[in-house]
């Protein structure tokens, strides 16, 4: 067994000493709330300015009159006071529509049966996922959901996104751009997912001359993996400390070109994808290299499963599905996609019950797991479901953590993104909007968070596209 060579370069300095602190602070206080104790002097006087200025906040009048403060019937003031508001309004009106908003008390208060109609009709066609009535079973044809501003603005530089996480645990979303740059976002308040602050930038990496492919999360979502093209390392991100280490690949794998992995769900193993047509099971912490798998022909996609960290499956370039198991090494299962002419991804749902293979020509054949591992070697196998929207390559598949959605898409064509109810077998047909479908975004990368609260997009230009899924109700 080849240990290999496991050289790490230590605190690699990425941003200026100032910047590190601002950033680690603003992690820290997301990761342990807000016991850590800070020794700063300038963020205790900058509370403490905070804390005056809101003691200090009056409700200022628009409008002011003598005789509000004369001692008057209170039915007659209360009369002279909305005459002089309806005057003010009338005359303001035309130069104030873009601050035209009614309130939730003048709602509430309305006499009028047609404004309240026309409020209603207005609010219903801007977000009408919110007046669409929940109910505890998922539905079939259409889905709940309500698109949220990007939080990446103004901390993009229009490379595209190669990968989006979100974390395991808290509320925080990781970007990583072909550029190099791995940034971190806070995605809401972990105890209300309609509080999204109006700055959620938290942290970032840039590591230079690396053309990043790849960025997963790993021990147990302190540290997050990258991988570029045609490198002999990988790179590790330590998210509270703000330390970057370069971690070299063992000898015995000659060459990574591809720069393709992934992480076990227990983040202890890595699956690394060579250049032929092996898979390299790696060591998370020591890069030691436990198993090597090898299939009849190179290796396009990879994922562990969901419920244990012995079971690896492999989709070749021609087609060919592989069932490796690590207790097992010399037992192994293959069968070939059904219709497949060139592999592009492969994932499995969280409860490992579903298997889904996206081919080149935009085919997504969805199997079950144990026919599939009871299948004889090389035998065809039928698929539960078929997807056939597609037109260009099914290589963006992932899945919702109840196994019940499946987000599907293509990076080829401009808003090629679909969600699939497995418990149905039938495609939402109101995601995404109506008015994004003319949209020139190519989508690159796909996440659901923990608990399906939200799913994202990255694109090609590096923005995010995120939605809240109104079915779920935490993140």
């Amino acid at each position: 067994m080849d240990t290999g060579e496991t050289k790490e370069v230590q605190k690699v300095q990425l941003l200026s000493n100032e910047e590190n602190i601002t950033e680690i602070k603003l992690t820290q206080k997301l990761f342990f709330g807000n016991n850590l104790q800070v020794s700063d002097e300038s963020d205790e006087e900058d509370n403490s300015n905070i804390a005056l200025n809101k003691n200090d906040r009056k409700k200022v009048a628009i409008w002011n009159d003598d005789s509000d403060d004369s001692t008057i019937d209170e039915d007659d003031l209360q009369i002279k006071k909305k005459r002089r508001r309806q005057n003010y309004i009338e005359k303001n009106l035309e130069q104030h529509k873009w601050a035209k908003v009614t309130s939730t008390e003048e709602k509430k208060y309305s006499d009028s049966e047609d404004d309240e109609l026309e409020d209603i009709s207005h609010a219903l066609s801007r977000t009408a996922g919110r007046y669409i009535k929940k109910t505890k079973k998922l539905g079939t044809k259409t889905i709940n959901f309500n698109q949220v501003k990007d939080i990446t603005i103004g901390y993009h530089k229009n490379k595209f996104l190669q990968s989006v996480k979100f974390h395991p645990s808290r509320p925080v979303l990781m970007t990583a751009s072909y550029s190099g740059q791995i940034s971190m976002f806070k995605v809401c308040e972990p105890d209300n997912l309609k509080k999204i602050e109006k700055n959620n930038y938290l942290q970032h990496i840039k590591i230079k001359n690396f053309r990043l492919i790849n960025a997963e999360y790993y021990a147990d979502g302190a540290k997050v993996l990258a991988s570029s093209f045609e490198s002999r390392c990988l790179y590790s991100y330590d998210l509270l400390q703000g330390v970057v280490s370069e971690l070299f690949l063992p000898r015995k794998i000659q060459r990574f070109t591809s720069g393709n992995f992934t992480v076990s769900s227990c983040g202890s193993l890595i699956a690394l994808i060579g250049d032929i047509s092996e898979v390299y099971i790696l060591n998370a912490n020591t890069l030691e290299i436990i198993a090597t798998f090898v299939a009849s022909s190179r290796i396009i996609s990879v994922t562990f499963s969901k419920t244990t960290r012995n079971e690896i499956y492999g989709f070749t370039d021609n087609g060919d599905v592989y069932l490796w198991n690590l207790t097992a090494k010399g037992e192994q299962n293959s069968f070939p996609d059904k219709g497949c002419i060139h592999g592009s991804k492969i994932a499995i749902s969280p409860n490992d019950q579903f298997l889904a293979c996206g081919s080149n020509t935009g085919f997504i054949n969805i199997y079950d797991v144990t026919k599939a591992k009871i299948a004889e070697f090389g035998s065809s196998l039928e698929p539960i479901y078929t997807i056939s929207n597609l037109i260009t390559d099914a290589n963006l598949l992932a899945f919702n953590n109840t196994s019940e959605i499946m987000a599907y898409g293509s990076s080829i064509k401009s808003m090629q993104m679909k969600l699939y109810n497995l418990g149905s077998g039938t495609t939402y047909e109101n995601f995404p909007h109506v008015s994004e479908v003319r949209s020139m975004d190519k989508l690159m990368c796909v996440d659901f968070s923990p608990n399906s609260g939200f799913i994202a997009f990255g694109t090609q230009n590096g923005s995010l596209k995120m939605y809240r899924l109104n079915h779920f109700t935490s993140y």
